[in-house]
């Protein structure tokens, strides 16, 4: 019977998560960030676990208010995510 290495899982997911900032650091190194963050991280007891999506957002690309509070369009997770992903899509 094989084992599952969680450990190494989660060493591995931290090294992509730190090579996907760094290449989006370099391809936007003039952009100021406000944010990083893992969105969509639970555990799961009778399911699949899915993955942590991570999100980053430049203060060009942020909500017009930068004073909204936590559950703002500017720090909601999701916006960034969105942010993030356009720039993946468009080879930011």
């Amino acid at each position: 019977m094989t084992t599952f290495d969680w450990q190494q899982f989660e060493e591995s997911l931290f090294e992509e998560f730190r090579l996907a900032l760094t290449s989006l650091g370099e391809a936007r190194a003039d952009d100021r960030f406000y944010v990083v963050a893992l969105y969509h991280v639970y555990r799961e007891l009778d399911g699949i676990l899915s993955l942590p999506m991570l999100g980053a957002n430049t203060v060009a690309d942020g909500a017009a208010d930068p004073n909204g509070d936590f559950h703002s369009e500017r720090w909601n997770p999701y916006d960034s995510v969105r942010s993030l992903a356009a720039n993946v899509v468009a080879g930011l």
